[in-house]
């Protein structure tokens, strides 16, 4: 904020104070008040813009700018002093719980250890190493026992290894006889989309340096994830040989690692593609085929405070209607507003809705009463 005031040319008024007038003043002072006045109101109100609304509500009558940048500096700069504290104490009272992924919540411990580091603490490897393993769920009991009376002391990436090969082994066990798929929870993926290597984990990282808030990853499917860190990566193939990922970034809100397919390109790695899609014959009857997306404002919400939007496209006009949603939740309702208009308007009955693999459509009980069929794609594809 204080760069960018700076870079307006007022902030100076959080400095200096207001030109103080006499009964005989010249033209030239009285432009130079006029002047900080006019400076003090941009200011004062570029730094009201950046609060939230109950920040605003609070602040939005201080007269000016300074006694403004003073109330937030007294009340953040105490809060910041303590901040300390508070990591130390979240680090201490983090109990692992059983409905959870043991390595979300060890990334989660990963991310207050690299706090630590921001703030300039310093803890010893070997007690941060001794202290996750405490925190680990009664069902670990067992496995706790094993580390913590192992040989070898383990640092935090060896740590982070053994939790998730025995995660994985659990996951196998929960689930065996029961022909379902599981998810390699050691998988790397090559997405030939994707102009960086990123990775949701953070025992992967070889190097680790943590960035500051505010950088964000744009992801393929139009939406943002803030970005924790970069450094290497060391993969190992069952053959024994290894690759090292360099400048890969690290996202814990991804589902699944992802190896960049154009940077391999560029080292010399040469990848296999898919044949492109053979062309789509369109529907010709109205309303026969809905298509409908779901899609995300980001960071914009509309003058609503309404934060999605859905769209329903008919294959065959290739009309389309948009609805601002506040939830994800609510695209179902908003399918049925749309589907009783067009129905009266056309005189038809929509035959097929057409969407992407998204929760917010599941009721199979509302389309089978009406007689629709819902068919599901995978992403990015016709």
């Amino acid at each position: 904020m204080h760069f960018m005031l700076t870079t307006l040319k007022v902030v100076h008024v959080l400095s200096t104070p207001i030109p103080e007038l006499e009964e005989d003043d010249t033209v030239e002072n009285l432009r130079r008040q006029s002047k900080w006045e006019n400076n003090d109101y941009i200011c004062r109100w570029h730094i009201l813009n950046g609060m939230s609304d109950p920040l605003f509500d609070i602040y939005q009558n201080v007269e000016y700018a300074k006694e403004l940048w003073d109330c937030l500096e007294a009340k953040y700069m105490a809060e910041d002093s303590s901040s300390k504290k508070f990591l130390v104490t979240d680090f201490n009272n983090y109990k692992m719980v059983e409905s959870r992924s043991v390595m979300e919540q060890f990334n989660e411990l990963l991310r207050i250890l690299g706090q630590f580091t921001l703030h300039g603490l310093k803890m010893d490897e070997t007690i941060s190493v001794s202290s996750i393993i405490d925190k680990l769920p009664p069902s670990w009991k067992d496995f706790k026992h094993n580390l913590k009376h192992g040989k070898d002391e383990l640092s935090l990436i060896q740590l982070g290894s053994h939790l998730r090969i025995e995660e994985s082994l659990r996951a196998h066990e929960d689930n065996k006889g029961k022909g379902k798929e599981i998810d390699d929870v050691i998988a790397w993926w090559i997405d030939s989309g994707a102009t960086t290597h990123v990775c949701k984990d953070r025992f992967w990282f070889k190097t680790f340096v943590p960035v500051e808030d505010g950088f964000f990853l744009y992801m393929g499917d139009d939406h943002f994830a803030p970005v924790e860190g970069k450094g290497n990566v060391v993969l190992e193939f069952s053959s024994g040989k290894t690759i090292t990922l360099f400048n890969v970034l690290y996202v814990p809100k991804l589902r699944k690692n992802l190896i960049s397919g154009p940077v391999l390109n560029k080292l010399g790695y040469k990848q296999i593609t898919r044949q492109p899609f053979k062309s789509i014959t369109r529907k010709s009857i109205i309303l026969e085929l809905i298509h409908s997306d779901l899609c995300d404002l980001h960071a914009t919400p509309s003058l609503g405070n309404k934060k999605y939007f859905v769209t329903f496209i008919d294959d065959a006009s290739r009309f389309c209607y948009v609805y601002l949603l506040h939830a994800k939740d609510e695209a179902l309702d908003k399918f049925k507003i749309y589907k009783t208009e067009v129905e009266v308007q056309r005189n038809m009955l929509i035959k097929t809705l057409r969407t992407d693999r998204g929760g917010e459509y599941y009721d199979p009980v509302f389309f089978q009463s009406v007689g629709i069929i819902h068919e599901t794609t995978a992403p990015y594809t016709p």
